[in-house]
């Protein structure tokens, strides 16, 4: 997803946007990837899987696709989810949940968003998905329905900007 370049001046902040990229990617998950994009609302948890891709590669432009929209979803919220939810779990009938962040917004907008919070001063390009040169179909609507998961267990999701700016104070902390 994310496309980088570093020359000269620059190098250093390649390898800080490099790094929080790698970071904030390893931090959050997509399971969302294994429907194909083509709904116009949200998936539930009975809709076909229908995978369309394995992640992209990273080539040597920032560019940020802005036609793909989802939720990205913090691993340490998830992780907290199902904690939270194993000890309500009824093992006598199992279950598919949905589970990712609120919101909702485009891979060009998050990585603006991840650079502003980062306060990183990096200028990112958007680029179409028709435009982006890969060999895989990449979904353009990746939007989770919740509904089910947040009323069987009454539990609140939290929103994915809120969830961003605790990854990145996290990652402030370990430096």
């Amino acid at each position: 997803m994310f496309n980088i370049l570093v020359t000269g001046a620059n190098r250093q902040l390649g390898s800080e946007i490099r790094e929080l990229s790698t970071s904030y990617h390893d931090s959050f998950t997509f399971a969302d990837y294994v429907f194909d994009g083509k709904n116009y609302k949200p998936y539930e948890e009975n809709d076909q899987t229908n995978p369309s891709n394995l992640y992209g590669k990273t080539k040597e432009k920032l560019t940020v696709i802005n036609d793909q929209v989802g939720t990205p979803t913090y691993a340490r919220d998830l992780a907290q989810a199902i904690l939270d939810l194993i000890p309500q779990i009824n093992n006598d009938k199992p279950e598919i949940y949905h589970y990712s962040n609120e919101g909702v917004l485009s891979w060009y907008d998050f990585a603006k968003e991840i650079m502003k919070m980062a306060k990183l001063d990096c200028k990112i390009e958007p680029i179409a998905t028709k435009d982006y040169s890969t060999l895989v179909t990449r979904p353009h609507f990746n939007l989770l329905n919740k509904a089910k998961i947040k009323e069987t267990f009454n539990i609140e999701v939290p929103f994915w900007k809120d969830s961003l700016g605790a990854c990145l104070k996290e990652m402030r902390e370990r430096r």
